[in-house]
């Protein structure tokens, strides 16, 4: 897991958000993080991270995967808080 990641997550418990809200957001970042690193070859690198990654990662997500509207919203969601 990429360091940002692990230091968003500590952010949230200390910001005592749910454990169940931080265990969606982990399983959300982790599965985006997957993509993206099949997608570019390459280690994650959050700084590399495009808008167009997000536009095909939910494209990606209701296409080949056939996730439900709620689920990648929720997960977008979640991208947005990682990287604000």
């Amino acid at each position: 897991m990429h360091s940002s990641v692990q230091e968003y997550l500590t952010t949230l418990v200390e910001k005592r958000r749910s454990p169940l809200t931080i265990k969606a957001v982990r399983q959300d970042l982790t599965r985006f993080i997957t993509w993206w690193e099949q997608q570019h070859q390459r280690n994650y690198d959050p700084n590399r991270v495009l808008e167009s990654d997000l536009r095909d990662w939910r494209r990606f997500r209701q296409n080949e995967e056939g996730a439900a509207p709620a689920t990648i919203n929720r997960a977008l969601a979640s991208l947005r808080g990682y990287c604000s």
